[in-house]
């Protein structure tokens, strides 16, 4: 099933990349964005994200 099945629209979608960027401490790159059609999708993008550099003061 996919994530707009479940009602993910662009708006909803928009918002769980930047819940996982910042939790996850993750870059999702908009070329990226389409392959999270499903939740398969949405981990596999997880996975192979590049992590952000933490920067210290």
């Amino acid at each position: 099933m996919t994530l707009a099945h479940h009602g993910a629209d662009s708006l909803v979608m928009m918002e769980l990349i930047t819940r996982l960027e910042k939790n996850l401490g993750i870059t999702i790159g908009w070329a990226d964005v389409s392959k999270m059609a499903d939740l398969s999708g949405v981990y596999d993008v997880v996975e192979d994200a590049p992590r952000q550099k933490k920067h210290h003061l």
